[in-house]
């Protein structure tokens, strides 16, 4: 690890740090309720504000079009937790932030990798939303997010924003897991979206290939919507949700995106993901057996 990529993973520690106290000042404040309060949209919107926007003197801060993004995106999904929205109509409301992300991509970014960082911001959003909302009393999705960002971390050739990125959501884990104490809610979902859809444009324009990977780290958020069969979702639970979104992920960032060719990196892609869907499913239906 160089030195300025550690500057960058402390200065994303030390903001995740400072938000997670936020929020735990704000969770103590609040009523107790049985299901962790959806406090991740603020902590993320505090944690990236902090280490892109001021870094510390690290990294190179947030450009005014990504942090609007940002900032719509915490509002299209706070809007559809206050009116107990479904994730697909909070998608649909969080497009304006996905076109911010896209209108913030760097000089040099293909036209193609835009587009689906665009697209990943509004879908990864919806589903992560549903996964943070049916996993909410383990808190599963915070360190779904830290594994992700560190998988992005590892494929992206520029790794500034990317170790601030990790540093922050690596802190902010501790949200969900152990002890479940908050969840992303549907605010946090598109936030972290548009962050890792941002970031990943950033990070990766010097070798296109490595965009793919570090979007198809988003692993099982990807897939667990689409074949879950009544998983149960106890301790174990999150365990076995944990080893194939890790084991997704290691394939994305250090075997997909380390290429030079998108279409192989796509092809990769699709496959782990295939085959984390089809561990997945296996792992739900002996569960619930």
């Amino acid at each position: 690890m160089t030195a300025r990529l550690g500057a960058c993973i402390l200065a994303g520690a030390a903001s995740g740090a400072l938000a997670l106290a936020i929020m735990l000042l704000v969770r103590a404040a609040l009523p107790t309720r049985s299901a962790p309060w959806p406090l991740g949209g603020p902590a993320l919107l505090v944690a990236v504000g902090l280490s892109f926007g001021f870094g510390f003197g690290v990294t190179q801060g947030l450009p005014g079009l990504v942090s609007a993004a940002l900032l719509l995106a915490a509002l299209a999904g706070a809007a559809a937790e206050a009116f107990r929205w479904r994730p697909a109509l909070a998608a649909l409301l969080a497009v304006p932030a996905a076109a911010l992300v896209v209108a913030a991509a760097p000089e040099g970014t293909r036209v193609w990798a835009a587009a689906l960082a665009g697209t990943a911001v509004v879908v990864v959003g919806g589903l992560l939303a549903d996964v943070d909302h049916r996993w909410r009393e383990q808190g599963l999705a915070p360190p779904l997010l830290a594994v992700t960002t560190t998988g992005v971390l590892l494929v992206v050739p520029d790794t500034d924003h990317a170790g601030a990125l990790a540093g922050a959501t690596a802190v902010l884990a501790l949200m969900g897991w152990p002890v479940p104490l908050a969840s992303l809610g549907m605010s946090g979902a598109f936030v972290a979206s548009s962050a890792v859809a941002w970031v990943a444009l950033q990070g990766g324009v010097g070798r296109p290939a490595s965009i793919v990977g570090a979007l198809a780290c988003w692993g099982l958020v990807l897939v667990e919507p689409l074949v879950d069969r009544g998983t149960r979702r106890g301790r174990a639970g999150v365990l076995r949700a944990g080893a194939v979104h890790a084991a997704v992920v290691v394939a994305a960032s250090r075997v997909a995106g380390r290429g030079t060719s998108p279409v192989v990196a796509a092809a990769l892609a699709v496959a782990f993901l295939a085959a984390g869907a089809v561990a997945w499913r296996r792992l739900a239906v002996a569960s619930s057996g």
